[in-house]
C-alpha cells in the first residue's frame, strides 16, 4: 500500500465534450465530465485526476476505466450520470490516461492496484466502510487485485467486460517471451512512438471503437478519446499496455476465483477477449454472479445503460443461470 497523499479539490468549468475531433490538440485536455474535480498526489504513482458527485446519500461508488491508447474517465460517463444523485459517485483517470500524471516511467498492475486503493482510502471511503467499484476491461483486474488483498475496502465489485476470462490463453513461454523481448521494444523511442502514432491517429481510434458498439460509435467518447491521445506523454501507458505488462497470467485462478465479495459480471460479446471461463468460475467461486447484457460488444453500459445500472444496484443478487454457454 502507497502512503498517504495530498488531496485538492476544484469545480469544472469547461464543456465536457470536446466539438469536433478537428479541435486543437494543443490546447488542454477538457474535463470528462461535468462534475467536482481535485487531483491526489500517490507516491511513486503521481498525480491521479477525480470527478465527484458526492450530493447523494449512501455507499459510495468508484467507476473505474479501461486501458487502452486513449483511455479516461470518459468511458465511464453514462454509469456516472446514471448514478449520481442515487449514490455517492466518483470516477478516477488512471495515471498515464486523461487529466491524470502521463510521466515516463513503468506503469504496472500493482501500481494502478495501489492507485484504487489509495483513492478508496483517502477519498471514497476516508471514514471505513468501503465502497462499491464498477471497472471495465483490464481495469476488472485491477479492482479484483484490491479485493482480494484488501477486502473490507470493497463492498461489491461490478466488472464490465472484464479480461483474464478467456478460453484462449497463449501457452507460458509465449507470454514469458512476449514480456522479455517484445516489451522492451516498445520502450525504444521510434518504435514505440512510431506505433502510437499510428494508433492516436481519429481513423484508427473510430475503426477500434467501432468494434465495441452493436450500433453507431458515441461521438462524444469518440472526440474526447481523439483529444486524449493527443496530449503530452500519451503514449507512455499505453505502451505498457501493448507489451502484456499489465495484464496477469491467469486471472481467472490468481484473482477472481479468490474474490470474497458479491461480484457481478456484466458482459456479452466482445470483440477483444472471450468469457470461456466464466461459467466454471461461477461454478466455484459462490461469490461471483454472471449478467448477460444483449446485445453489446464490450461496453453495454454506453448502450444499455439503464441495465447496467441497475445491475449495479442490485450487484450481487443475479443468478448464476445467466451465464452463457461458451
Amino acid at each position: 500500500m502507497c502512503p498517504p497523499m495530498h488531496t485538492t479539490t476544484l469545480r469544472s468549468n469547461e464543456s465536457a465534450v470536446p466539438q469536433g475531433a478537428a479541435a486543437d490538440s494543443a490546447a488542454p485536455l477538457p474535463p470528462a465530465l461535468d462534475a467536482e474535480e481535485g487531483s491526489i498526489d500517490i507516491v511513486r504513482e503521481g498525480r491521479v485526476h477525480y470527478y465527484a458527485d458526492r450530493d447523494a446519500p449512501g455507499t459510495p461508488v468508484l467507476l473505474v476505466h479501461s486501458i487502452n491508447a486513449a483511455a479516461s474517465a470518459y468511458e465511464m460517463k453514462p454509469l456516472f450520470e446514471a448514478l449520481r444523485g442515487r449514490h455517492p459517485v466518483y470516477a478516477i483517470d488512471l495515471p498515464g490516461f486523461g487529466r491524470s500524471g502521463r510521466a515516463d516511467r513503468p506503469y504496472t498492475a500493482e501500481g494502478y492496484a495501489d492507485v484504487i486503493e489509495r483513492v478508496i482510502v483517502d477519498l471514497v471511503a476516508p471514514t471505513g466502510g468501503g465502497c462499491d467499484i464498477v471497472a471495465l476491461s483490464l481495469a476488472s483486474e485491477f479492482a479484483a487485485r484490491v479485493a482480494v488483498r484488501a477486502p473490507e475496502l470493497v463492498r461489491r465489485l461490478t466488472l464490465i467486460s472484464p479480461t483474464g476470462l478467456s478460453s484462449k490463453r497463449p501457452p507460458p513461454v509465449v507470454d514469458a517471451l512476449r514480456r522479455r523481448f517484445f516489451a522492451p521494444l516498445l520502450r525504444v523511442g521510434p518504435v514505440g512512438r512510431g506505433l502510437f502514432a499510428l494508433l492516436r491517429t481519429e481513423r484508427s481510434i473510430r475503426h477500434y471503437l467501432a468494434k465495441s458498439f452493436v450500433g453507431p460509435i458515441d461521438e462524444g467518447l469518440a472526440r474526447y478519446a481523439w483529444r486524449s491521445a493527443q496530449a503530452d506523454g500519451a503514449e507512455h501507458a499505453p505502451l505498457n499496455f501493448l507489451s502484456g505488462a499489465l495484464f496477469d497470467p491467469d486471472a481467472t485462478e490468481h484473482l477472481y476465483a479468490k474474490l470474497t465479495v458479491p461480484t457481478t459480471v456484466v458482459h456479452d460479446v466482445d470483440p477483444y477477449t472471450d468469457f470461456g471461463r466464466l461459467a466454471g468460475l461461477v461454478d466455484h467461486n459462490a461469490h461471483v454472479r454472471a449478467a448477460r447484457v444483449a446485445p453489446s460488444r464490450g461496453l453495454p453500459h454506453f448502450e444499455q445503460t439503464q441495465k447496467v445500472a441497475e445491475l449495479i444496484a442490485a450487484s450481487g443478487a443475479v443468478d448464476a443461470q445467466d451465464v452463457p454457454a461458451r
